[in-house]
This record gives C-alpha cells, sequence and structure tokens, in this order.
C-alpha cells in the first residue's frame, strides 16, 4: 500500500500540522538545484512531471509525485520538442516508477505501478463555495495550481496544512506565465484558510505597478496597514477620555472616536456637564480619575486615559501581560499627538494590582498637576515609582 504522501524520510523534524515544500522547475528552483535539499526541509516534498532530471541527487527526499497529464498526451510523448535529452514515454513512466513516492495523477496510467487517482470532481465540489457559481476553465491552469487545490481540500477534509513552502514556480517564462491567474488564486485561497505561503510562492506579487496613475499607491496602503498595526499583547485595552459639554471639547471628543475608528481601535468617552474654563481646569483634576475607575468598570479591559484634547495618531501598544500602572511611551508622538511629550496618557490595567497602583497616585497627581492630573505620572515614572511602558 502505496504512502499517502505525509511520511517523510526519517530525518526530517515530526510537525503537528503538515508543512510541504512544492519543487518545481522554474529558475528559483535551477539556482537551488546543487543543496536543494536545505531549502526542502519539511516532512512532506512534493515535485512533478519530469523534475527527476534536476533532483536525481535528492529523489529519496520526495514523498509525492504529480503527473496530471492525460494519458493520451503521455503515451505519445517526447522530450526531444524541448532540446532536452531525447528520451520518450517509456523512459519517463520507468522514471516514475523507480520513485520511492506514490505518483498522484488526473486519470488512470496504464504504465505507472505506484499511483493515486485523484477525482478532482470531488475535490472541487467541495472547494467551491455556495453561491459562487460554476468554476471557470481558467482555475485549473497548471499542475502547481491543481497541487495547491488539493492541499487546500485535505486541509479542509482534517489533514491540517501550516505551511506550503514553494521553489521554481514562477510563472514567469512565457510557457507558464498564462498559469499565474490559475496560481494567484489558490495561493489566495490556501493563505485564506491560515495556511502559510513560503518560498518564491508569492514572489510574483512584488512585481512593480505599470500604471503610471497608480505607481506608489501599494506602499501608501502598506503604510497605512503597518500605521494601525498592533504589537502582540496590545490588543486588548479600550482608549478612554472624557470631555465637558461645550466646544471645543465636544468636538475634540468627536474627532477622538472617529479617529480610533479610522484606526481599528476602541475609544470611551465620558461626557460631563458644560462649564467655564477655569471651573474645567478643577474638574479634570477630580474626574481624570473617576473616568479611568467607571471605564475599568465598564470594559473589563486595560484602559489607555487621553487628554480629549489630544489626537490618536497611531495605534499604542502595551506590552504582553501588562498589570499596573504605566506611562506610554511615546517617541516623536507616533501614536498620540499631545502638547505634552509625557504624562498626558498612561495605561491601568483592571487588576487588584492596576487599582492599587491608582490609588497610590490619586492624590498625589490632583495636587501636583496644574493642567492635567496625570502629569503626575510622568513626574513618579522618572524618579522610579511607577514602570515606563
Amino acid at each position: 500500500m502505496g504512502t499517502d504522501g505525509r511520511m517523510g524520510s526519517g530525518h526530517k523534524k515530526p510537525m503537528t500540522k503538515r508543512h510541504i515544500t512544492i519543487v518545481g522547475m522554474g529558475p528559483s528552483a535551477v539556482e537551488r538545484k546543487v543543496d536543494i535539499a536545505k531549502y526542502c526541509d519539511t516532512p512532506e516534498v512534493w515535485c512533478l512531471n519530469n523534475g527527476y532530471h534536476n533532483y536525481r541527487h535528492v529523489l529519496p527526499m520526495f514523498t509525492r509525485w504529480f503527473e496530471l497529464h492525460s494519458w493520451d498526451y503521455l503515451k505519445n510523448w517526447s522530450e526531444k520538442e524541448s532540446g532536452a535529452k531525447a528520451i520518450g514515454a517509456k523512459d519517463h513512466f520507468d522514471a516514475l516508477n523507480k520513485l520511492g513516492c506514490q505518483v498522484f495523477c488526473s486519470e488512470p496510467l496504464p504504465e505507472v505501478k505506484k499511483q493515486h487517482v485523484i477525482d478532482w470532481s470531488v475535490v472541487f465540489a467541495a472547494l467551491q463555495e455556495p453561491g459562487d457559481g460554476k468554476f471557470g476553465a481558467n482555475y485549473f491552469l497548471g499542475s502547481p495550481s491543481l497541487m495547491v487545490a488539493l492541499a487546500c481540500w485535505e486541509h479542509d477534509n482534517g489533514q491540517e496544512v501550516a505551511e506550503i513552502r514553494t521553489w521554481g514556480i514562477d510563472t514567469s517564462d512565457p510557457s507558464h506565465a498564462q498559469q499565474r491567474q490559475s496560481w494567484s488564486y489558490w495561493c489566495a485561497q490556501a493563505h485564506a484558510r491560515g495556511i502559510e505561503m513560503t518560498g518564491t510562492a508569492l514572489v510574483f506579487m512584488t512585481e512593480p505597478e505599470n500604471d503610471a496613475g497608480l505607481i506608489g499607491l501599494r506602499e501608501m496602503i502598506g503604510d497605512q496597514i503597518e500605521k494601525k498595526r498592533q504589537a502582540p499583547g496590545s490588543k486588548d485595552y479600550v482608549i478612554a477620555a472624557h470631555y465637558t459639554d461645550n466646544e471645543p471639547y465636544r468636538s475634540h471628543a468627536n474627532r477622538l472616536v472617529e479617529q480610533g475608528r479610522a484606526l481599528g481601535v476602541d475609544v470611551w468617552v465620558r461626557k460631563l456637564p458644560a462649564c467655564e474654563y477655569g471651573d474645567g481646569i478643577a474638574l479634570n483634576r477630580r474626574e481624570v480619575f473617576n473616568t479611568v475607575d467607571i471605564a475599568l468598570m465598564e470594559n473589563k479591559r486595560p484602559v489607555i486615559y487621553m487628554d480629549v484634547d489630544d489626537e490618536l495618531t497611531g495605534v499604542p501598544t502595551l506590552p504582553e501581560g501588562f498589570d499596573g500602572v504605566g506611562v506610554i511611551d511615546n517617541p516623536e508622538l507616533q501614536a498620540i499627538n499631545s502638547c505634552l511629550p509625557v504624562g498626558s496618557f498612561f495605561a491601568v490595567s483592571p487588576t487588584d494590582k492596576g487599582r492599587a497602583a491608582l490609588d497610590m497616585v490619586r492624590p498625589i497627581a490632583i495636587q501636583i498637576s496644574n493642567h492635567r492630573a496625570i502629569n503626575a505620572l510622568g513626574h513618579l515614572a522618572s524618579v522610579g515609582k511607577i514602570w515606563a511602558l
């Protein structure tokens, strides 16, 4: 009985989820040909067609071989047309039969001894989502696309795949360029399943933009995405602020909420009664900590306090496992645009440790601050009373 393609050769590190390398014959594999094995350190390594010419020195590492061409084509096939060594169909089948793994094919190949016939109708019926309509012919261009599609189907049926690494599937030469539309679709399908596409699988996506009016757009979008990206452990928080119900503070609160929405950050604001400027300063001293207390209670997540006058220009980050009180490190105002370099924003965790630290700071901050009560946090951090984030 043949292997299902998941058996390694003994020297490979076992992994819970499947890691697959697909090796083709394109330039990115040819340039690694001599030491190709070091690029294929996954439990499964797949190859195809007459790749045995290129990789005679490492044939035992392959766990699956794919020959998806039709029998009518193969039985009369010869390499003379491509200028390679003049061998014919019998030589090809002999080479396939000498492999130490199963040959996966689209229909029975009478000359291949150890083969596994794929029922593509079953595979693609399952892969097609309801409402997608029928697959067009260009979903099935090229053996590599079908190999990735099969991996997606197996993933969906309990043989989970973590990574598909490819070398030599470049879709760059004229005879394979037309396969790129299919290859890109199945790479996207793998990505949508959480399968990481590595090696040179996605190199084709780095080609430059040729539309003069769109040059620079993808870089701009990438910069915007990077700006919104949060560090690990930093997503579980809410930004809290309060405002008095008069202008310009009402508008500042609306602006802060919109900035949070644009960045994918939760913003919680508390409205206080309208008051005159002088009364507002005194009110701010008292209410900063009340706002934080209420935000902690209602959201049950770490709270980053911001003054409503400040602008959220990036995504603040908290360290993994944050517990206590800390001043936000904001070099060059990258996350919060403030008229104060430190002390106008701080974080508190919804834990006993966090609340105890806040209670320690509260009376000192209310007495010291001449504008924003939490300026005192910056002072305390500078003398080592609390740690800076």
